[in-house]
């Protein structure tokens, strides 16, 4: 597989090009294209080397990096591409040792360079494996180190525009928040030269103003100023971008009903009275015997429902392998709701989403009313804002209202032969949890759980009472057949 090389370069940068593009050249790797982005200024497209491989785009100033960045990340022939900035240079075997290590799954590779000072110091910048956590705190990936995929880079929208310092950080976190997958080659393969000029002094001197300005480095409002974004809050796509406009994500909602269809009116009834944003929902009704399935088909169209039917219980696990192989992989957002979940807060789908534009790191719930066992949800071990919403994190989500980005599904289904109810959201919590991934409550966003099923619930309604004695018969008798 080939890699398309992109060096970005203006005025002031076109006495160093020379020494970049020779260091191309001279790869152990050959199988390469290098396209060349001046950003405006002079053009300089007569003084390259003549080579096959390397292309030439002459941009309309834009000022920064980002736009050429993106200029040549939109023209790259193969979907590996190196980054590499006019005044540095690659080691000889900068794109091999990369390149061996691109695996399937891994979105990006990157090595370690060594700073040159004017007056020829050399100095090993800092050496990091991958960590999600260090990368929340500091940047330690440099754009001339890296091969990654441009799928990827795509994906998350390629580079922020907006942005005149550390938008290779800012790409490193919305790719990294989008499940990117980062591997670090401990070898030193690039040749960094600091000078006046590069945007390691300018950040510097934008460090110094700050400190000036008497604001605590510690604090994150001075992180913020300092990287021009917010690292916790910035959105996967941003908003200024050649690559276009933010795309809306696409929802899909799946319900499993078994008879009680004044549950399942309300549920429905309220899950779109409270939000304007659009869903498709999924529905698998399992041999109800009270009218449910003529009222399904009945509000078909009115509802948006994509509905199935088994002429019996298959149970909560079989239940919903069967409809997430109906959703498919056409959805950004799958949200599984139970048939007895009253929606209470305005705009809830609108508000889930919002999350998912900043991470899909994060599985959430809404916070869950008429729990007897547990209000509200398990306990929480941390708290803090993913936008403006406010969240809790914990070890356990409960099956009522659960909210996961299509990826978590990929390969994930719950054993067919489980119970019809019982362990299913221990095991999806656990999966998310071994996924690496964070489960939390929307704290701000309510629902109401209108039939409590835990040990401790003690329905009035004979009807409620009828329907616990049946399932708890059939969570022992199982799969009899």
């Amino acid at each position: 597989m080939a890699i398309s090389i992109i060096t970005t370069t203006h005025d002031a940068y076109d006495k160093f090009l020379k020494r970049a593009i020779d260091s191309v050249l001279n790869q152990s790797f050959q199988d390469w294209e290098l396209i060349i982005v001046k950003d405006g200024g002079k053009n300089i497209e007569k003084t390259l080397p003549k080579d096959e491989r390397i292309r030439y785009i002459h941009a309309k100033k834009f000022g920064a990096h980002p736009r050429p960045k993106n200029i040549g990340t939109l023209a790259a022939k193969y979907d590996l591409i190196a980054y590499l900035d006019a005044d540095n240079a690659f080691r000889k075997d900068h794109l091999m040792a990369l390149y061996k290590e691109m695996k399937p799954g891994v979105d990006v590779v990157y090595g370690d360079h060594m700073n040159i000072k004017l007056d020829g110091t050399q100095t090993p910048a800092d050496k990091h494996d991958f960590s999600l956590s260090l990368l929340s705190k500091k940047p330690f990936i440099d754009t001339n180190d890296v091969l990654c995929r441009k799928s990827a880079i795509l994906a998350v929208g390629g580079w922020d525009e907006s942005l005149k310092y550390f938008a290779d950080y800012n790409l490193w976190v919305r790719m990294a928040k989008n499940g990117s997958q980062f591997k670090r080659v401990p070898l030193i393969i690039t040749d960094y030269y600091v000078h006046g000029e590069n945007n390691v002094n300018k950040s510097q001197r934008k460090y110094q103003e700050l400190i000036k300005k008497g604001i605590d480095p510690q604090s994150p409002q001075f992180q913020d100023l300092l990287n021009g974004f917010s690292i916790q809050n910035c959105k996967l796509w941003p908003d200024k971008t050649l690559v276009g406009k933010r795309p809306k994500l696409k929802v899909a909602i799946f319900t499993l009903t078994y008879n009680r269809l004044s549950y399942t009116q309300e549920t429905f009834l309220t899950m779109r009275e409270t939000t304007k944003y659009p869903f498709d929902h999924f529905v698998l009704d399992q041999g109800s015997n009270d009218g449910t399935w003529n009222w399904l088909c009945d509000y078909e169209k009115k509802y948006n429902l994509k509905i199935f039917t088994e002429n019996k219980n298959l149970g909560i696990s079989r239940g919903s392998n069967y409809l997430l192989d109906k959703i498919g992989s056409d959805y950004d957002i799958i949200i599984k709701v139970d048939n007895d979940i009253r929606f209470l807060t305005d705009s809830w789908l609108e508000k889930i989403v919002d999350i998912f534009e900043r991470s899909k790191g994060i599985i959430i719930s809404p916070y869950i009313e008429g729990l007897i066992d547990h209000p509200g949800g398990w306990p929480r071990i941390r708290d803090g804002y993913i936008g403006e919403e406010y969240i809790g994190v914990v070890q356990h989500l409960g099956g009522a209202c659960i909210a996961a980005p299509y990826e978590v599904y990929r390969g994930f289904r719950w054993i067919d032969n489980d119970f019809l109810h019982g362990e299913q959201d221990w095991v999806f919590s656990q999966h998310i949890l071994e996924g690496g991934r964070v489960l939390a409550y929307m704290e701000n966003v309510r629902v109401e759980h209108m039939f409590d099923t835990s040990s401790s619930a003690n329905p009035e309604n004979k009807a409620d009472k009828e329907y616990l004695r049946k399932r708890k018969v059939e969570k022992v008798t199982r799969y009899a057949e």
